[in-house]
């Protein structure tokens, strides 16, 4: 039997790590992740940088 592809194990392996992270570690990386998509999408929509940020944000976002 053949496992999963690399790269579905290390994401797994991530969301593991993530999740066994102390809860306030958890709130701080959420709000970091959020900073950096709302700040952007709120305040300098109107700049390339702030679009480049919003568009990386959405091709990493799972499926």
């Amino acid at each position: 039997m053949i496992g999963p592809p690399a790269f579905v194990q290390a994401a797994l392996r991530f969301t593991r790590g993530l999740l066994g992270m102390p809860l306030p570690w958890r709130v701080w990386l959420l709000a970091l992740v959020l900073a950096n998509f709302v700040v952007p999408l709120t305040m300098f929509s109107d700049r390339l940088e702030a679009r480049i940020v919003i568009a990386t944000f959405l091709a990493g976002a799972p499926p």
